[in-house]
């Protein structure tokens, strides 16, 4: 367990941090893409309007505003939103080139010792971090069993009948 994210409603933790990471990462590259269609819309479109109007800069902007709402609205909300989804992005990549969780980042833990983690090297600490194969369940969700430790022999089949 590392922590509980808000904004996924869910824990992150050594089984499923490689999907976290894989999200956030998404979610600010379609951000950022996001951002450079609108904009690149707003400008080629402004430039349009310049052209055929024969109009100065501010009346060009102001009637590419008013033709084109709904990419004002995107670019504005990826805008706002760039520098979380970057943010998070970017504080992630450096947890996993440090091999550090994000309660042991937050709390300190090895600021003045050394991380006993990490591998020697970024490319180790990301191998470890996103390709490394994760300990099976400790219980089955579904059926609230208990998956860990495997139990092995006789005892492992369960009761006759």
């Amino acid at each position: 367990f590392d922590h509980h994210c808000p904004w996924i409603g869910n824990c992150v933790g050594r089984r499923n941090y490689w999907l976290f990471f894989c999200f956030v990462s998404a979610t600010g590259f379609l951000n950022v893409f996001s951002l450079v269609t609108a904009s690149s819309l707003l400008a080629i479109r402004g430039q349009e309007l310049k052209r055929e109007w024969g109009c100065d800069n501010a009346t060009a902007f102001t009637g590419t505003l008013r033709s084109h709402p709904l990419a004002v609205a995107l670019a504005v909300y990826c805008t706002l939103l760039v520098w979380f989804t970057i943010g998070l992005c970017a504080y992630h990549s450096y947890l996993i080139a440090t091999n550090q969780t994000t309660y042991e980042q937050i709390k300190g833990l090895y600021a003045g010792s050394g991380n006993p983690f990490h591998r020697g090297s970024t490319s180790a600490n990301c191998g470890d971090a996103l390709c490394a194969p994760v300990r099976p369940r400790y219980f089955d969700g579904a059926t609230g069993q208990l998956c860990w430790p495997p139990r092995h022999g006789p005892a492992a089949a369960g009761p006759p009948g």
